[in-house]
């Protein structure tokens, strides 16, 4: 027969038997390293597996950087012309010259001989301060492409 001790309450027992006036034996978990199921630390378990794991795992880190598709000249063409007759339409430069820039740019090295025909127009374009002149020069450039 197990030896009786005069501990208080098991742990890891939910009902607490011992507080109950009921004496625990010594060997009442000896050797487990697992406390019986339904106990209080058996259903902390899961919570606290869960808790951890959504730490390690965390929202999944940023999205993956967009890989821009490398545009066909005509693309860039049918954009330049898109622009261009913004720019004719309105003369308005700034922030809308940008694009015009960056197309032109992209054109030297999709198509070497439209970008030529269009050089000059775009140059003068990109370095005019009157909005009458940047709209002659989208013009004459929307025009040669």
């Amino acid at each position: 027969m197990p030896r009786r001790s005069s501990v208080a309450a098991c742990f890891f027992c939910p009902d607490r038997s011992a507080a109950a006036g009921v004496s625990v034996p010594d060997t009442h978990h000896r050797g487990s390293l697992i406390p019986p199921p339904g106990s209080v630390p058996m259903k902390r378990t899961p919570l606290f597996s869960l808790l951890l794991s959504a730490a390690l795992v965390g929202c999944g880190g940023p999205p993956p950087d967009k890989v821009e598709q490398p545009k066909s000249a005509d693309q860039l063409v049918t954009n330049l012309k898109n622009d261009l007759g913004a720019v004719a339409q309105s003369g308005e430069g700034g922030s809308g010259l940008d694009s015009i820039r960056f197309a032109y740019n992209d054109l030297k090295t999709k198509d070497a001989a439209k970008a030529k025909a269009v050089e000059k127009d775009i140059e003068a374009l990109l370095k005019t301060g009157k909005a009458e002149d940047r709209k002659k020069h989208a013009a004459a450039a929307a025009a040669a492409l």
